[in-house]
């Protein structure tokens, strides 16, 4: 069970690890809401951590509901042992719990950029 975690964790780490330094390499190349000492202002943080999250959360859903259909298939398998069918209940469960959690914080991101930067 703590190999199945310890593989997802490392998978969900290194898709983070790409695609930061992607989105970091692109981010560095535009600077529109500078202020007028050349110094980025608050708002030009704020867009850019809202665009990295905008990149990382669908690769964190898509994870989680993987991780989630693992469990639902481990159920599946698992006709006879108890056991097996308590842990696939758990991965499910973190499953589901990792999906309302993201969900949710890609919502209010959203919820934030339209109230205070109208984006």
């Amino acid at each position: 069970m703590k190999t199945i975690f310890t593989k997802y964790i490392a998978i969900a780490l290194s898709a983070l690890a790409v695609f930061s330094a992607q989105s970091v390499l692109a981010l560095e190349s535009s600077f529109e809401d500078f202020g007028q000492l050349g110094v980025p202002t608050f708002k030009y943080y704020v867009i850019r951590f809202v665009e990295l999250m905008n990149l990382l959360v669908p690769i964190l859903i898509s994870l989680a509901l993987i991780g989630f259909l693992v469990g639902v298939t481990r159920y599946g398998f698992s006709q006879d042992s108890d056991e097996s069918k308590a842990s696939a209940k758990i991965i499910m469960v973190w499953g589901v719990i990792i999906l309302f959690v993201m969900t949710s914080i890609w919502g209010i991101l959203k919820i934030l950029t339209n109230t205070f930067l109208g984006a």
